[in-house]
């Protein structure tokens, strides 16, 4: 935090003034909701702990397969919003 002050002092625009200021808002929000700034190279709670549960392993399956989110969905008597939050979850595909 103490750079951004620094550097906003230093700030002579406004639109560089708010920049700075939008940079130390989304700073906090990361920080405050548990936002990770490179996700690749961060190994998830989800990928340490969860083994993948038989819709998992079966979405994961349709999507190596090259499905489409729809296409799941209807095949599994879902809603794109459930096979979409199995996707987030469990960080699929995987390989396994």
């Amino acid at each position: 935090m103490r750079t951004y002050l620094i550097g906003l002092l230093k700030m002579t625009s406004k639109i560089a003034e708010m920049q700075a200021m939008a940079a130390i808002e989304n700073d906090k929000a990361r920080r405050s909701w548990g936002m990770m700034y490179h996700s690749k190279a961060i190994t998830t709670h989800a990928e340490k702990l969860l083994e993948l549960s038989k819709n998992a392993k079966r979405v994961n399956r349709m999507l190596k397969r090259g499905r489409t989110l729809a296409q799941i969905a209807k095949q599994m008597g879902s809603s794109k919003q459930t096979v979409g939050q199995l996707i987030s979850i469990y960080k699929l595909p995987r390989e396994e």
